[in-house]
């Protein structure tokens, strides 16, 4: 069954559309090793609904091995996922007594090794949806649940943003589906496509099931596609405001918890202020989980953030910047309806001083 849309950059191997014809061939070598010489090999083949689908991460298991690239389109991503492209199989060599993907497979040595996969489609009156899981893997979940609480997620997020996105078309994949996606596996294309990696069964038990794990991911994706309706209003790098937002907005409607929302992924406090910050999330997470604490959180200043008044061209990666200092000042001021000079300064960006000085710093 080849009718469940696949995410950007997958397709069915078809008749009509082929997938490339190099096969990559890999080895799983003992640890530390650049190369090595299995004396066995199995041909591993990935489907989606029983049809062959052109990329899979394979991630190894149960023993320590290094992942090598003997020849053909693949790359090894986080050290432990080989990663095909454009290509329905794989060649994996090893003498190690290796399982592959989280599901614990068995390689067939001198034969094929089959890994299914499953998928679903939804359609809700916001978008569509497309559910995939290791075939034998249990939810404890029907898609149908899923549907209905990304449907509320975005009904919530545009009532509030008052913008109006394209539908959404969402993809919720295990880890060996989404790690070709980029790092986390979790992201959003503007035009209301998102990709969210719900992760892997250990990850699942340890972070409250996929329902909540998908609830969370597809909050803060979608929420980009919002701000993309409003990004022409940020001529700069809104990257790390984007960020920020994006948790921001999902943790006042209760789908961000605070743990994630509120702290640096290195641990740093955003309570000693976010100048120090290095990663672009957490550089915007500090600003917006800041103004959470100092109590400004409120429906009306959700909407005013996605009708900014100006056009502004700072840099909110930058937070050392006085344009950027003095554009948050502005740009708060106008959605909390409060002169905001004292909390930038607060959070240790130095600014104008008030409201009017930071308006005229701007030329606005």
């Amino acid at each position: 069954d080849t009718s469940v849309a696949l995410p950007p950059g997958y397709q069915y191997c078809t008749a009509v559309t082929l997938c490339g014809t190099t096969i990559p061939r890999a080895n799983a070598c003992p640890p530390g090793s650049t190369s090595c010489s299995p004396t066995r090999t199995t041909t591993v083949e990935w489907t989606v609904n029983g049809a062959p689908v052109s990329t899979l991460g394979i991630n190894l298991q149960s023993v320590a091995a290094t992942p090598v690239v003997v020849s053909g389109p693949a790359t090894i991503f986080a050290s432990a996922f080989l990663a095909a492209t454009n290509a329905p199989r794989m060649v994996l060599g090893s003498n190690l007594d290796v399982a592959l993907t989280y599901y614990g497979v068995t390689p067939v040595w001198s034969g094929t090794t089959r890994l299914g996969f499953a998928g679903t489609s939804a359609t809700t009156a916001h978008g569509a949806s497309s559910l995939f899981k290791f075939a034998t893997y249990d939810l404890a979940m029907t898609h149908a649940t899923l549907a209905a609480r990304i449907e509320q997620i975005a009904t919530d997020e545009i009532a509030i943003a008052q913008v109006t996105p394209p539908p959404y078309r969402a993809f919720f994949l295990p880890t060996e589906m989404a790690v070709v996606l980029g790092v986390e596996g979790n992201f959003s294309w503007g035009d209301g496509t998102v990709a969210i990696n719900y992760g892997n069964p250990d990850w699942i038990a340890a972070n409250g099931g996929v329902l909540s794990i998908a609830s969370h991911e597809f909050s803060h994706e979608h929420t980009h596609t919002l701000f993309a309706q409003i990004a022409s209003k940020f001529t700069g790098n809104s990257v790390c405001f984007n960020e920020g937002l994006a948790d921001a907005l999902g943790n006042y409607l209760g789908y961000v918890p605070d743990s994630d929302f509120g702290a640096a992924q290195d641990g740093t406090d955003f309570a000693l202020g976010c100048t120090q910050q290095t990663e672009i999330h957490a550089k915007g997470n500090c600003v917006l989980w800041r103004l959470k604490q100092a109590g400004y959180f409120t429906r009306a200043m959700f909407t005013a953030l996605f009708a900014p008044k100006h056009t502004y061209a700072f840099d909110s990666c930058n937070e050392t910047s006085p344009m950027t200092a003095n554009t948050y000042v502005v740009y708060l001021t106008e959605a909390t309806g409060t002169d905001m000079s004292a909390f930038v300064t607060s959070i240790g960006m130095a600014n104008a001083g008030s409201y009017a000085a930071a308006k005229t710093a701007l030329g606005l």
